[in-house]
């Protein structure tokens, strides 16, 4: 698995350092109970966080929660959804990086995206939303991922960071993280 880090911009220390996690699968996900967002929500929680956790099947239903992200003053958002060089998916449908761009304007100022989708995050992605959406950074797979591994990696990522420091993400401990788990990871 290869992630990418893509930065803009300061975080508000006037948010909730908090995950937001939104998350959308195919039929075969669903049934087979691969909620990776969910399971990633309970570790959190394990972890002594408060995340705010959404299924999603259209992409009204994202524009709904992304409203409610942004009203909730939760500082990360986390979207775990299928996706590919152009687009994400949601259970009904695609998306195409402008029309998520377009949902986001302005709206992310100081905050940070993290897209557990396979293949989206690339250049196109981040020059449409990171200046679009005013967030500080997107960070994700470039690669696709087995949902597994995406746990796993998520999981280990938001541990490390939030033991290091609770209230505040630098870029500094977010990279020295990544390039660790990297390690371990086999693509």
């Amino acid at each position: 698995m290869k992630i990418k880090v893509f930065r803009y911009g300061k975080i508000k220390s006037s948010t909730n350092p908090n995950v937001y996690i939104i998350e959308s699968l195919d039929w075969d996900d669903e049934e087979n109970n691969r909620f990776e967002g969910k399971l990633l929500a309970d570790m959190l929680e394990l972890s002594g966080k408060q995340p705010m956790y959404k299924y999603i099947r259209t992409s009204q239903e994202l524009e709904h929660f992304f409203e409610d992200f942004c009203d909730s003053e939760y500082r990360y958002l986390h979207i775990s959804c299928h996706g590919n060089k152009n687009a994400i998916s949601t259970t009904f449908g695609e998306i195409s990086f402008a029309g998520l761009a377009d949902m986001m304007r302005g709206r992310l100022e100081g905050k940070r995206i993290f897209l557990s989708a396979c293949e989206a995050v690339n250049l196109d992605l981040a020059e449409v939303i990171i200046p679009t959406s005013g967030c500080n950074s997107l960070i994700g797979p470039t690669t696709k991922l087995l949902t597994s591994d995406a746990l796993i990696f998520w999981s280990s990522f938001y541990h490390i960071i939030f033991r290091e420091n609770p209230v505040k993400m630098n870029m500094g401990i977010i990279k020295s993280t990544l390039l660790n788990l990297m390690k371990f990871t086999r693509n």
